[in-house]
């Protein structure tokens, strides 16, 4: 009996854990789908496009480490920060780890890796960043990001 019984337990947890991860898959391309808007937005030079996919009340950190807490701010920022970006810029993004804290609140580990040509010479820009997104009335926004310059050990 006791055995029949946690067989049952176990079935119907399995069941609930798959129906729970299904959602996923869906929110995990949804956050995907962010970045890759934020990444369009910089290589475009259109910051408004990155601001459609942050919250209001964003928190972003600068590559040199200055707090930015509004949605302004940040698209304010890189208005200005866009326009000493090189004109012939590449720039890769993958998203990976993405983790579900609560079916609404997600975190991911961003690796970027972009190149251009500075006087004659090819360069090459890493950067490591992580983002966190919060999903409300049905749709994700970013809530915070930031990013390093720092490379890789």
């Amino acid at each position: 009996m006791r055995s029949s019984m946690l067989m049952v337990f176990a079935l119907l947890l399995a069941g609930n854990v798959v129906f729970a991860q299904a959602p996923m898959s869906n929110d995990e391309a949804e956050i995907k789908s962010l970045v890759q808007q934020l990444v369009d937005g910089i290589l475009k030079k259109q910051p408004s496009m990155m601001g459609e996919v942050l919250a209001d009340d964003v928190v972003f950190i600068t590559p040199s480490g200055h707090l930015l807490t509004t949605k302004t701010e940040v698209v304010g920022f890189h208005e200005e920060a866009l326009k000493m970006m090189p004109p012939n810029y590449t720039f890769e993004v993958s998203v990976k780890n993405v983790r579900f804290i609560q079916p609404d609140l997600a975190t991911a580990q961003i690796d970027g890796k972009g190149s251009f040509e500075m006087n004659g010479k090819s360069m090459l820009d890493e950067q490591s960043a992580g983002i966190t997104a919060v999903k409300a009335k049905g749709a994700w926004k970013i809530i915070h990001f930031g990013a390093t310059p720092v490379q890789r050990q």
